[in-house]
């Protein structure tokens, strides 16, 4: 069964969630981290509540990606996403897919720090994933920030050639100046 002390320690989980909401963007991501790194030290206590925490993790996103998709016709549903990754993050802070998955959902509502903040530490966690690196050009493009775009998207084109969405991008980056 589970311990007091083990539900403590599992509150440690929360703690980067918070860390990412506070102040800037680049000592945020360090302090999650850290946050992160410390919080799964901890976590190594136990395997089987790793595994539990992805099973959740994994139906969290899948209900966050159900309900993008229908963001386009109502874009309540982009908040409502939001939140189901936002709750799967609290279970597995370390995962870049949900971040990525949370700033293009920040994006779609124009609420492009945030969209940023998210992409910064996607990228942080998984540097030679280019979708983290797309995320946050897109981002960047959106606030007119062209030259961060520019300097974004080449990593992300280094890591993915072939990707048709990075090229358009670097496309459209090029139309911008």
């Amino acid at each position: 069964g589970m311990k007091l002390e083990d539900f403590s320690l599992s509150c440690c989980w929360f703690y980067p969630w918070v860390q990412l909401l506070k102040g800037d963007e680049a000592e945020d991501t360090q302090a999650a981290l850290q946050a992160i790194k410390h919080a799964s030290k901890l976590k190594g206590f136990s395997p089987s509540v790793a595994n539990a925490n992805e099973l959740l993790r994994d139906t969290l996103k899948g209900k966050g990606n159900e309900i993008f998709a229908k963001g386009e016709e109502d874009q309540g549903k982009f908040w409502e996403a939001i939140l189901w990754y936002s709750t799967a993050v609290f279970v597995c802070p370390t995962d870049a897919v949900l971040y990525s998955n949370r700033s293009v959902s920040f994006q779609k509502l124009a609420l492009y720090d945030e969209a940023v903040r998210d992409a910064v530490t996607c990228i942080a966690l998984k540097p030679d994933w280019a979708k983290g690196h797309f995320r946050l050009a897109t981002a960047y493009k959106e606030m007119g920030r062209v030259a961060e775009a520019k300097r974004v998207v080449k990593d992300a084109k280094k890591l993915a050639p072939d990707d048709e969405a990075i090229a358009m991008l670097v496309r459209q980056l090029k139309k911008m100046g």
